[in-house]
This record gives structure tokens, C-alpha cells and sequence, in this order.
């Protein structure tokens, strides 16, 4: 979802307020893919090893396949994933 503004209005239908959250913009890589770029994004918090349990929100099943993928890469850590829908809605995805 490009716009960031229906993206924080969808979340905060579900009680997440990203004024309150941290949320890095895997976009702002500009390094490949947008699906690759959430992959090195999230492949640097596992390494930090300061978090276990990883979630994704996203609109596109590309991103949110390459997110789920890396449980094979790291099975033990747990990966959730949630495609937005248009309506602001959330589909758990797997």
C-alpha cells in the first residue's frame, strides 16, 4: 500500500497506532524488489537477535510470500502474515 495515510487509517481500525510504533519503510532502500527489500529489512532485526516473533501487513501476496518463505531460512521464529485489503480489512495470509 503506497499510501501512507490509508495504510495508517487501516491499522489504527485495528488498534495499532503508528504514532506510537516504530515502522521502517522497506521502500526507502531502493535496493531491488519491494519484496526484497522488506527481506533485508526484517533479515536485519533476526540478526540483531533481540526479537522472535515477526509480523507483516501488507497489500501485495508477493511480499507477504517472500516474508512467510524466510521461516524456512529461520524456523525458529515465528512469521505472521496479513494481507490489507482494499477495504482496510485484514486477511491472515498463509
Amino acid at each position: 500500500m503506497d499510501d501512507k495515510n490509508l495504510f495508517k487509517k487501516a491499522m489504527l481500525k485495528h488498534g495499532i497506532d503508528l504514532d506510537h510504533v516504530y515502522l521502517e519503510r522497506a521502500g526507502l532502500l531502493k535496493k531491488s524488489s519491494p519484496s526484497e527489500n522488506k527481506k533485508i529489512v526484517f533479515e536485519k532485526y533476526i540478526a540483531s537477535g533481540d526479537y522472535s516473533n515477526f509480523r507483516l501487513f501488507d497489500d501485495c501476496p508477493r511480499n507477504l510470500s517472500t516474508f512467510i518463505n524466510l521461516n524456512k531460512k529461520y524456523p525458529f521464529y515465528k512469521f505472521s502474515a496479513f494481507k490489507v485489503l482494499k477495504s482496510g480489512k485484514l486477511k491472515k495470509f498463509n
